[in-house]
């Protein structure tokens, strides 16, 4: 028969763990406890960081979508008017360059030695 931890009875009827192999337990695990406590709270930050990062992403992509469709919607209206389709080319033209220079500057830099010689096929 397995005998109970040692327990002592406090004035507000709460159970009190002593003895000597509860001491050495609590001294044992109590940093492990608080290790593994420590390591959740920094997975949380960082599932808040990528949340926050996603809800933003989403915002720019629904941006460059209707900027898309806009675009799009202008050069089919503008189709018998030449120096209006060249009007849209050319703010399309500066659209594009601005996407392509934010996204680099938006991102971060890929790791010394990250993707190369990588093709992305497999074999």
């Amino acid at each position: 028969m397995k005998r109970p931890l040692p327990s002592k009875v406090t004035k507000k009827g709460v159970a009190k763990r002593t003895g000597l192999w509860y001491t050495i337990a609590r001294s044992i695990f109590r940093p492990i406890l608080e290790e593994i406590e420590a390591m959740s709270q920094a997975m949380q930050d960082a599932i808040n960081e990528m949340r926050a990062d996603v809800e933003q992403q989403t915002t720019v992509t629904q941006s460059v979508v209707t900027l898309i469709q806009t675009l799009s919607q202008q050069i089919s209206d503008a189709a018998d008017d030449p120096d209006e389709v060249r009007s849209l080319a050319q703010q399309l033209s500066a659209n594009t360059a601005a996407l392509a220079a934010a996204i680099p500057a938006n991102t971060g830099t890929p790791e010394a030695g990250a993707g190369e010689g990588d093709t992305g096929e497999q074999g």
